[in-house]
């Protein structure tokens, strides 16, 4: 993934290139580019790809994660850990997990990029007292961040010199988010004779934990045995071209972020006889922690509590549409072919799947529905997988991976289990994904 999206980069800086010189263009020195990409307040995000919850002895979790970069910033290092299961039951390997290296938004790249990752387990799920097992498997993430903000100020040398101050105006200036969870949101300048003071707040715009930076013990500590003194520093650099190093208060550059907000005074000594604007550059260092939950149920194989109709999560559904797969509709949304779809679908994602078994269709939703269908447990099932598709919206491309490349209807099968969980795609003719997770039970349990 990484060779491809430097492959495509490398095919759009050459075509800038050819435009600029072959339109006559030139080049600038001013400022320090096109920033507009450095915006949000997202860094590593994690999501659980696998979403089934219910499971039974002998069973596998299979559990895959999807980790991804939504921040401005490529040489983020850390490690992933699971946590809150009895690992007698649960037996996911005991080891951290690095993470992969991923690169960030930017002009080429504006979703950042993203990879999965399989959990190793070192054997299937054993239930040993009791019935059935619950628990919520915790997912916490540990790595190292950095933003980047260009304010521009006011450099005023001589405030008393009229036509000085007719240049620029030293008004605040306001920022809200530099494609990174802790932001630089606020530059005051303070005018001194021959010299200007920036003072900088600093806050943690995103929801999880800001730990010291380059500091081994406290990234050792994440995310379970953090000190008071791990927690909320910011380490902070200022540059303004030509004027040399700042001086800080504090005088270590680490900001104390409290309540998650904190400031830094930066003074600079001015050069220039004169007025003018210039972009400071300001680099934030830190460390950042999230944990993000997924609950799963375990029973005993065999046991008094065999029915998934048991768990209050889960409820049966009867196929939604026994009519030709070619006539699909719905009382609340699109009426096109293959699938029904909601005008509130349609307008977010552009389309949407189902699938059929035996000719009734069945609309899975996020893993909500619960279908019983007429086959034991071990019947092989056929099924297809069909994509909705009027006028302006269609989704001819369906399958079991994400953006698949085979036309609707996409046919296989799978062998009844107690509960099957299959995850079924589509590709929009836009070029976006959606995507389902159908689960069945079998006639008796």
């Amino acid at each position: 993934m990484k060779i491809n999206n430097l492959f495509r980069k490398s095919v759009y800086v050459v075509l800038i290139i050819v435009v600029l010189f072959s339109t006559g263009c030139v080049f600038s020195n001013s400022g320090y580019g096109d920033e507009d990409y450095r915006s949000g307040t997202d860094g590593i995000e994690v999501e659980f790809a696998t979403t089934q919850e219910l499971f039974y002895d002998n069973d596998y979790l299979n559990l895959e994660i999807e980790i991804s970069n939504k921040g401005a910033f490529d040489d983020a290092k850390g490690k992933i850990l699971l946590s809150g299961f009895d690992r007698e039951v649960i037996k996911i390997k005991d080891e951290e997990i690095h993470l992969p290296e991923l690169e960030g938004i930017d002009p080429f790249l504006p979703e950042g990029s993203s990879e999965f990752v399989e959990v190793e387990e070192t054997g299937t799920l054993e239930v040993q007292l009791g019935e059935s097992y619950d628990a919520t498997i915790q997912l916490s993430t540990c790595y190292n961040y950095e933003t980047i903000a260009n304010p521009v100020v006011c450099l005023i040398y001589d405030y008393s010199d009229y036509e000085q101050r007719e240049v620029c105006t030293t008004e605040p200036v306001y920022l809200s988010s530099q494609g990174a969870p802790v932001a630089v949101t606020n530059v005051q300048t303070e005018l001194l004779r021959n010299e200007v003071n920036l003072i900088m707040t600093i806050e943690n715009k995103g929801n999880g934990i800001v730990y010291k930076p380059e500091d081994l013990t406290a990234f050792e500590n994440c995310p379970y045995s953090f000190d008071q003194d791990d927690l909320n520093y910011v380490k902070v650099s200022m540059e303004i071209t030509g004027l040399g190093d700042a001086q800080c208060t504090p005088g270590d550059n680490l900001v104390k972020l409290v309540n998650g907000v904190g400031v830094i005074q930066c003074k600079f000594t001015l050069r220039e006889e004169s007025a003018y604007q210039t972009p400071v550059l300001v680099k934030l260092e830190y460390g950042y922690s999230e944990t993000i939950q997924h609950e799963v149920s375990v029973y005993k194989a065999g046991g008094e509590l065999t029915s998934v109709f048991d768990d209050e999560r889960y409820e049966a559904s009867s196929p939604v549409y026994t009519d030709d797969p070619n006539d699909g509709g719905s009382s609340d949304g699109g009426y096109g072919t293959g699938c029904p779809c909601s005008d509130a679908n349609l307008n977010k994602w552009k389309g949407c799947i189902c699938i059929y078994i035996d000719g009734n269709m069945y609309i899975c939703g996020a893993g909500e529905n619960v279908h019983q269908i007429n086959y034991n447990k071990g019947d092989l099932v056929n099924y297809e997988i069909h994509g909705y598709s009027d006028s302006t919206y269609s989704v001819p491309y369906c399958g079991l991976s994400a953006l698949p490349s085979d036309s609707c209807p996409y046919g296989g099968s799978f062998s009844m289990d107690t509960l099957k969980t299959l995850n079924i795609y589509g590709k929009t003719i836009q070029g976006t994904g959606v995507s389902e997770i159908c689960k069945f039970i079998p006639a008796t349990i």
